[in-house]
């Protein structure tokens, strides 16, 4: 590639581009199946363990409060996550509701 000279740094921004774009793409997918678990269960408080249309939908859920607490969570993504009543704070119910 080098003998046909090949712009390594042009691949390299498309790809951090694609990746970006990608990441977008999945985060914007989660945001979605919260909102629609939302309007089911009236709140976005989504166990851990909970697979939704085969997202790991509430691992996903814990890892905004991560970025959150952080502070590394976007402020866009923060804004839309407020819009939609996002609980920061993880409540806990008894023991029993946490395992079901």
């Amino acid at each position: 590639l080098n003998e046909i000279g090949f712009n390594w740094a042009q691949s390299t921004i498309l790809n951090a581009q694609q990746k970006e774009a990608y990441q977008q793409k999945e985060w914007n997918e989660k945001y979605d199946l919260l909102v629609e678990y939302k309007k089911e269960h009236g709140h976005c408080l989504v166990p851990t363990k909970d697979i939704i249309n085969g997202h790991k939908l509430g691992r996903w859920v814990d890892n905004q409060r991560r970025l959150y607490n952080k502070g590394t969570l976007l402020h866009d993504r923060l804004h839309r996550l407020n819009e939609i009543g996002f609980n920061w704070g993880k409540v806990h119910g008894s023991w029993e509701e946490q395992f079901k």
